[in-house]
């Protein structure tokens, strides 16, 4: 008997306790939603519109207030357009009346594709192998030189992007590599 009557009392004793605690009151802020939370942008005489990204924050018909916390590495416009001004990094604050969206904005000079060479020019390869070609760009550190790839029978081998390549089928095809007018070409055969 002696044990009940300590729980009771135990219990007492919280539900009495719990009712001094007090809660803060939840608040639902209205926190912007941008589609991209970080941007590449690029400066020079060669970036042509690589130095402008247009940004779009939805609920839409919400006003948003847009700043730039860099103005002399991006700036931002009140419709969510950024422009690069100059290298470095800036971060781009979208509010509503009680929240916040980062989105975070890194300017690089433009350093434009030259050429870029392949790892191979002729490959004999097995059946369902798989292997990349690795392209080397000129100059090396090229800004984002975005290197498309294809077959000429994609039913004997196929292009994936990076370089990566599946072997179908016995035959002979060609890859080719192609970036800013520069088309390069491995010949693939399949025993």
């Amino acid at each position: 008997m002696k044990v009940k009557n300590y729980f009771m009392l135990a219990l007492t004793g919280v539900i009495c306790g719990c009712a001094q605690f007090k809660y803060d009151e939840f608040n639902i802020t209205e926190k912007p939603f941008v589609d991209r939370t970080n941007v590449r942008l690029y400066i020079g005489a060669e970036a042509g519109n690589r130095n402008q990204a247009q940004l779009t924050s939805s609920p839409e018909g919400r006003q948003y207030t847009w700043s730039s916390l860099d103005p002399t590495v991006a700036t931002v416009t009140q419709s969510g357009l950024i422009t690069a001004i100059g290298e470095g990094f800036a971060l781009i604050t979208v509010a509503s009346s009680n929240d916040v969206t980062n989105v975070n904005v890194w300017v690089q000079n433009w350093i434009p594709l030259l050429d870029f060479t392949l790892s191979h020019q002729n490959i004999t390869v097995n059946k369902k192998d798989r292997m990349q070609i690795i392209a080397t760009l000129v100059p090396t550190d090229a800004s984002e030189p975005d290197i498309q790839w294809s077959s000429s029978d994609a039913n004997i081998v196929t292009a994936l992007e990076n370089g990566w390549i599946i072997c179908n089928n016995s035959g002979r095809a060609v890859i080719s590599a192609s970036a800013q007018g520069i088309v390069r070409q491995v010949n693939v055969t399949i025993p």
